[in-house]
C-alpha cells in the first residue's frame, strides 16, 4: 500500500522512458499511454506517469509501442490507457505478451473491453484477436465510471473491477487563491464534435469575451473558424496559469457524458486545485449531485447570465473554495488507488 505522501511524490517526479537503443527482453511492469508524459499535461500521461513511478516502470508511447511488441519483450503488467495509441496491431501483441493487464479509464469516450457474461465486448478494437480465457484471468478495469465496474465485476472475478477516480488526482494541490484580474471565460479543452452546440450556445453570443486555450493544430484551427472573434490560442498551460488568461470558466459535459454516470473531469478538479471559478450548465448537474457535488448555486442558463457572472467571480471563487476544501477529494483517490492495488498483490 502506498501513503499519500508516496503518491503525491510519484505524480510529481520524472519517469524513464523505454528507448530503442536497448530493448529489454523482460519488463516487471509498463506504463503504456499515447503521449509524452514528459511534455503532455493530459490525464492519460499523468496516470501512466503515476503508475510507472509506483512500480518503478517505465513508460512507452508512439513508435515505442511497436518496437516492443516486434521484439517480444515479455511484461509482468502492463498499466494501459484505452487509447494508447492507434497501432492496434502492436498494442495485441504488448496484451499478449503480458501477464496481466491493467486498463486505467478517465473518460467515457475512451472505450475499453468489458467482459459480460462470460464474453468479450468488443468496444475497441484494441481487443480485437484476444482470448477470453486470456482477458477473464489477467484483465483488470480501474475505471471512473460505476456501470462499467459493476458490469465487469458481474461477468468477471469481483477483484479484477474497481472505481477509481483518476480525474481527482489534480486536487492533490490547492493553490493559493489568484487575484483575478483577467476579465474573460477562460475555456481549456478540445474541440470536439459533440461538444460544438454547446460552445455556439455559450460561447457565441460572448465571443470577445471568450479565450480559449487548446491544443495547436486540428483543434486550435475549428475553435477559430467556430468563434472567429474570441481569443483562440494553441498552447499548452498548466493549471495553475489559468488565471493570467481569464477570471471564470464554464463546466459543460457532451450529451453523452451528462447521461452518464461518472466522477466529474479532470478540468473540474484542475480548476477547483487552480482556485479559478467555475459555473455550471445545468445539464451538468444531476451527474455532479450523484458524486455528492451540489453546483446548482453556481449554475447558469444562458451566455448573458454566464457573462453576468464575471462582475461577481472573486465571490464566487471564495464560495467554491470554501465549500469544496471541506471535502479530501484526494484523500478519497488515495483509498481507492490503494484498494485496486491490493487485489494485484
Amino acid at each position: 500500500m502506498f501513503t499519500r505522501s508516496e503518491i503525491l511524490a510519484a505524480m510529481a517526479q520524472e519517469c524513464p522512458a523505454v528507448t530503442d537503443n536497448e530493448i529489454p527482453k523482460t519488463l516487471d511492469a509498463l506504463a503504456c499511454t499515447f503521449s509524452n508524459p514528459r511534455t503532455s499535461f493530459s490525464p492519460c500521461a499523468r496516470n501512466a506517469t503515476l503508475m510507472a513511478n509506483l512500480f518503478g516502470a517505465p513508460y512507452s508511447y508512439a513508435k515505442m509501442h511497436k518496437v516492443l511488441a516486434d521484439a517480444g519483450t515479455k511484461i509482468g503488467t502492463l498499466f494501459m490507457t484505452p487509447m494508447a495509441c492507434g497501432d492496434i496491431a502492436s498494442l495485441q501483441k504488448l496484451i499478449m505478451n503480458s501477464d496481466r493487464v491493467v486498463f486505467m479509464q478517465d473518460d467515457y469516450k475512451l472505450n475499453v473491453p468489458i467482459i459480460y457474461d462470460g464474453k468479450t465486448t468488443r468496444t475497441s478494437g484494441i481487443t480485437r484477436g484476444i482470448e477470453d480465457k486470456h482477458m477473464r484471468e489477467s484483465y483488470y478495469l480501474w475505471s471512473t465510471i460505476p456501470h462499467f465496474v459493476e458490469r465487469h465485476v458481474a461477468a468477471a472475478k469481483p477483484q479484477h473491477g474497481h472505481y477509481v477516480n483518476w480525474n481527482s488526482m489534480p486536487a492533490s494541490v490547492m493553490h493559493d487563491l489568484p487575484k483575478l484580474t483577467v476579465e474573460q471565460v477562460m475555456y481549456a479543452g478540445s474541440c470536439r464534435d459533440a461538444r460544438v452546440k454547446a460552445f455556439t450556445k455559450w460561447f457565441a453570443p460572448l465571443e470577445e469575451h471568450i479565450t480559449i486555450i487548446t491544443p495547436k493544430g486540428k483543434s486550435e484551427t475549428n475553435f477559430r473558424a467556430l468563434l472567429p472573434a474570441a481569443n483562440v490560442q494553441g498552447i499548452t498551460i498548466k493549471m495553475h496559469e489559468c488565471h493570467q488568461h481569464g477570471s471564470l470558466s464554464l463546466y459543460i459535459q457532451d450529451d453523452a457524458g451528462n447521461k452518464t454516470n461518472m466522477s466529474p473531469s479532470a478540468r473540474f478538479y484542475e480548476m477547483m486545485g487552480a482556485g479559478l471559478p467555475l459555473v455550471f450548465d445545468p445539464a451538468t448537474l444531476p451527474t455532479l449531485l450523484e458524486n455528492g457535488i451540489d453546483a446548482s448555486p453556481w449554475a447558469v442558463h444562458d451566455a448573458m447570465e454566464l457573462a453576468a457572472c464575471l462582475e461577481h467571480a472573486s465571490t464566487i471563487q471564495r464560495e467554491q473554495r470554501d465549500f469544496f476544501i471541506k471535502r479530501d477529494f484526494f484523500g478519497e483517490f488515495v483509498t481507492q488507488l490503494n484498494t485496486a492495488i491490493g487485489d494485484l498483490e
